[in-house]
């Protein structure tokens, strides 16, 4: 279960995980050209120059949970 979801009912490139989701300076600071993606259909691929990640207001503390900003993209990473 994905935030309340089953993963079988899930469309195959929904975006499961990615290796870093933080604040931009801490992307920036740890992956300059993109991040690691793996998809419900297992499939994993290196999504580069992603802007979400380093574009947005997001500041320490972050909740990850319910936060607009990580539902954003997570939604444009299910797109790539």
């Amino acid at each position: 279960m994905i935030s309340g979801l089953d993963v079988t009912q899930l469309p195959a490139r929904t975006a499961l995980y990615a290796d870093l989701f933080h604040t931009p300076n801490y992307v920036l600071g740890a992956h300059r050209s993109g991040v690691n993606v793996i998809f419900i259909d297992g499939g994993v691929r290196f999504v580069s120059n992603f802007k979400p990640l380093i574009e947005n207001d997001m500041t320490l503390p972050t909740s990850l949970i319910d936060n607009p900003t990580m539902m954003k993209i997570w939604q444009e990473l299910d797109a790539k």
